[in-house]
């Protein structure tokens, strides 16, 4: 008798460890700008990619994030990517399309990285169909992940790097079409909520932040974090809280957003990275 006692309290004991466990372990989504070279050498007269590389792996590690949109991705830069960090994460890779003759895809891009022993990509939707009003293209995952009790969560993730030229009007129709995008669900498609996250190029009063405006009005909300995302050291335009994740709830699941400091500094990139936890 007391053994079967002691075996009860022993799996009991275990089960809510492992329950405690689950919940304790949040979903931590992140954002990160690298800083393409190409871009750097333009506005600042010199790559310093080389030196910064191992600063920006530091920052990435050091964030500890399950998914993370980077922007300013050139090819070579990718490849870099994946030979320091393709361990713990998976990989999509999308080229913006060429911006000037005789280019056949655009210098940079975005990418999406993710861990596969936590997360499981199910669907990828990538917008090459012309509909931006600008080169940059944008991107979205569907995917999955076990929450309390195993249960599977699923959610959709849209990466972008929207258009910071003189006309802020592009960069607004391209985050409009792209929150269309990301809400259209197909019959058959289970999504628990949606994020949409990037270097958004608008912070502090920038023409009373239109691009706040479109996703307040589509009903997406942050962590409700104004932190700067712009290293301190470094004068630059559009200062403040410019890089964004925002949710959107399309479920009865309830979590809680949770933010976190971003991380970095001009030793690695222009940006810090910027993170949000999820708790279920």
């Amino acid at each position: 008798m007391f053994n079967n006692i002691l075996f009860c309290i022993i799996c009991l004991t275990i089960s809510m460890i492992s329950t405690m466990n689950l919940q304790a372990t949040p979903l931590r989504i992140a954002t990160y700008n690298l800083w393409n070279p190409i871009f750097e050498e333009k506005y600042s007269g010199q790559n310093t990619w080389k030196q910064r590389f191992p600063f920006l792996i530091k920052n990435i590690l050091a964030s500890d994030s399950d998914v993370i949109s980077f922007e300013e991705v050139g090819q070579k830069q990718y490849l870099d990517l994946i030979e320091e960090i393709n361990k713990q994460y998976l990989s999509i890779y999308l080229s913006h399309a060429a911006s000037q003759p005789g280019q056949n895809e655009g210098r940079d891009g975005i990418a999406l990285f993710y861990r596969p022993n936590k997360i499981t990509l199910l669907n990828f939707v990538q917008s090459q169909d012309g509909s931006r009003p600008t080169h940059r293209r944008d991107f979205y995952a569907d995917l999955r992940v076990a929450g309390n009790n195993n249960a599977p969560i699923h959610f959709r993730v849209a990466c972008s790097h929207l258009d910071s030229g003189n006309d802020l009007s592009i960069g607004n129709q391209q985050l409009a079409a792209l929150v269309e995008d990301v809400q259209k669900i197909n019959k058959g498609e289970n999504i628990d909520f949606v994020v949409v996250c990037g270097d958004f190029n608008e912070g502090e009063n920038e023409s009373f932040r239109p691009r706040f405006e479109i996703m307040q009005k589509a009903g997406f909300i942050t962590d409700g974090s104004i932190a700067r995302t712009r290293p301190e050291a470094l004068d630059v335009r559009h200062n403040g809280h410019v890089d964004w994740i925002y949710f959107k709830k399309l479920s009865a699941l309830n979590f809680e957003l949770v933010p976190v400091m971003p991380i970095g500094d001009e030793k690695a990139s222009d940006h810090k990275l910027t993170l949000t936890d999820l708790k279920f």
